[in-house]
């Protein structure tokens, strides 16, 4: 393989990842959230509607400061709760409410909806090509940095 397909191929990786974050960043925005704070509600979501607040920041790669400040506007906004762990003081609990799961859906709702747009542009052997060579890439990917093979979403 030449260096000049591998450069190519790292820069049409870092334009997608970089396009589909900005068009997701404004599908957000328009629903009056950050991407970090995004992360961190789909993280409590994922681990059953609550947890601590140093799980969230070491989770999303956060310092417990910064975490403290997207959980309270978070908060602010009525999206996750605050409470004291009974069982330990000095640990905060964050739970997501239900109107921060609706938000979740419907941020997923409109995710789906731009890229079944996105995907109408191309033909059903295309999309099926293009699904398969992420699956594998991806697989590679993960085995190459013994992460498991799941999905962020």
């Amino acid at each position: 393989m030449q260096d000049s397909d591998v450069a190519r191929f790292e820069e049409m990786v870092a334009l997608l990842v970089w396009r589909q974050r900005r068009r997701f960043a404004e599908t957000l925005s328009a629903l009056g959230l950050t991407m970090p704070q995004f992360l961190t509600l789909m993280f409590i979501q994922a681990h059953g509607g609550s947890v601590s607040i140093g799980t969230l920041a070491e989770a999303t790669e956060q310092c417990s400061a910064t975490m403290t400040g997207i959980v309270d506007r978070l908060c602010g906004t009525g999206l996750v709760e605050r409470q004291r762990d009974p069982s330990d003081r000095r640990s905060v609990i964050v739970s997501l409410t239900a109107e921060g799961a609706a938000l979740l859906e419907r941020a997923r709702a409109q995710r789906i909806e731009r890229t079944r747009q996105l995907l109408a542009h191309f033909t059903p052997e295309e999309r099926a090509d293009i699904v398969r060579y992420l699956e594998r890439y991806l697989d590679v990917l993960a085995r190459e940095s013994e992460e498991p093979t799941h999905t962020l979403w």
